[in-house]
């Protein structure tokens, strides 16, 4: 009894590493060689989730002499739609990335020097994601955090150009920074509490200067790695010059693993500190206003994308003052608002970095003026930004209405009425860059070239991760069933 949920817990993970394996040896070149590892991953996925929905979350501890607490595994819900949620956005960029490679040998560029090192760090990255979606202790997320940073950094360092390796060598200094920070702050947890592993530290948990300290390096190192106001600067160069599909995952899932385990840390230690809990939001108001200005300010459509990127990300924050000593009905909403505003973001950020992808490529250009005629070109990736925008926006029936109308709602519930300003704020910035971005691509173009022959993954697998962002709206019923599974309260 014991051997058949483990199996079924390794089995996704298993099935990552040996196509990180195979890819090592043996470039994917068709469809079938993504399609068949992405399909046995998600249904080992789906066979999971089935039995945490049957059984209940899953939590495994690997007891060891130097951790009295142990490696803690624990897979719920929310782990479940995470993972679900991960492949889909990863089989989607996997399947782009044929076809942008294909399209760059057609053009004998020399970008693609280095793309057979693009496959192995797609799957690891994908497993480290897993990985963290289902950590339950301080060294699991570290592990799992250290992993993703570094073959993310490897990912952007690959496009053979000189502005490609500066911002990549960037964002790896930042990273180990965050890391060494995070790592500083998790041994004085450590050193207070004995254990690492999130339950028990909760339990434990005293206010005390070694504690605020832990909290404050923990929180500082994870804050910089998730690119949260005012700890930023490093993102908007580096999804700029990476290839479009490693700044869709970026953008959409990597990103955001330092969140995840940012509210792990929350939750755990300091759950009920109300000062604390509006500083964290004011940071996550900040990013909306500021990441929304400077996406009205850009010229280049891969820097409005990625400023909108932080903005959206601020959102996020504001689970921390919207749950912090807040009613349980408040709480709960704000909890569940800010996990499908996670989902649907990373379903339609991605589907927007794929769509610009395509949009560059076909125009030539990379600002704004450059796509002059964009809709006689490629009228369906111009459609799957603008699906994409509606989810970014918020406008109905999409997800991030839902997610934004939920959050929305927890804070009148909890008589929290400044977040409401920033919400709506937001929503209006977000509507101002994304508009702009239609009057120059609905521009009359000239001498435009249309006959930009484009593989049908291109198009299709961007077109699906917008669509579903925008159904997510209309079905939200199903994730946030499970996002709450177990009554809806947050860790541990």
């Amino acid at each position: 009894m014991v051997a058949d949920p483990a199996l079924k817990a390794a089995l996704p993970f298993i099935i990552l590493l040996a196509w990180a394996a195979v890819t090592c040896f043996r470039t994917p070149l068709r469809f079938m060689s993504v399609a068949i590892p992405a399909s046995l991953h998600l249904a080992a996925v789906a066979v999971l989730s089935a039995t945490v929905y049957r059984g209940g979350a899953i939590r495994f501890v690997s007891g060891a002499q130097w951790l009295p607490a142990g490696v803690t595994v624990r897979i719920d819900g929310l782990a479940c739609v995470l993972a679900i949620v991960t492949a889909l956005v990863m089989s989607a960029c996997a399947a782009y990335s044929l076809g942008y490679f294909q399209l760059h040998r057609r053009r004998r560029s020399k970008n693609l020097a280095r793309e057979r090192f693009f496959w192995p760090l797609l799957a690891v990255i994908w497993c480290a994601l897993m990985v963290l979606w289902v950590s339950g202790d301080l060294l699991t997320a570290y592990i799992a955090l250290e992993l993703l940073g570094l073959c993310a950094a490897a990912m952007m360092l690959l496009p053979d150009r000189t502005e490609a390796v500066s911002a990549g060598m960037r964002y790896l200094f930042f990273m180990l920074l965050g890391s060494l920070t995070y790592l500083l702050g998790a041994g004085m947890c450590y050193a207070v509490y004995g254990q690492i592993d999130f339950a028990g530290i909760a339990k434990a948990a005293q206010p005390s200067t070694l504690h605020w300290m832990a909290v404050s390096f923990m929180g500082a190192g994870l804050m910089l790695k998730a690119a949260v106001f005012p700890l930023h600067g490093w993102l908007p160069a580096a999804h700029a010059h990476a290839w479009s599909p490693v700044s869709a995952i970026h953008a959409a899932l990597v990103v955001k693993g330092s969140f995840f385990v940012l509210v792990h840390i929350w939750v755990s230690m300091v759950p009920e500190a109300a000062a604390a809990s509006q500083l964290v939001g004011f940071a996550g108001a900040a990013a909306i206003v500021w990441g929304g200005l400077m996406a009205l300010r850009r010229q280049k459509i891969k820097e409005i994308v990625a400023y909108s990127t932080i903005a959206q990300l601020g959102y996020l924050l504001l689970v921390v003052p919207l749950t912090a000593g807040a009613e349980a009905d408040a709480a709960a909403m704000a909890w569940q608002g800010a996990w499908l505003h996670f989902i649907s973001h990373a379903l339609a950020k991605a589907a927007m970095f794929l769509s610009v992808g395509n949009l560059m490529l076909a125009m030539g250009r990379a600002d704004l003026e450059g796509l002059a005629g964009a809709e006689g070109c490629l009228p369906l990736s111009l459609l799957v930004f603008g699906l994409a925008a509606v989810t970014i926006i918020g406008l109905p029936v999409s997800g991030g209405f839902t997610a934004k109308w939920m959050l929305l709602h927890s804070a009148l519930l909890s008589g929290q009425w400044h977040w409401v300003a920033v919400l709506s704020a937001g929503t209006l910035l977000g509507a101002a860059y994304i508009f702009r971005v239609f009057k120059y691509a609905l521009a009359a173009g000239t001498d435009v070239d249309c006959h930009v022959p484009l593989p049908v993954g291109k198009e299709a697998a961007a077109f699906i991760l917008a669509m579903a962002a925008v159904l997510l709206g209309v079905f939200a019923g199903w994730p946030l069933m499970f996002i709450g599974f177990g009554g809806g309260a947050p860790w541990p």
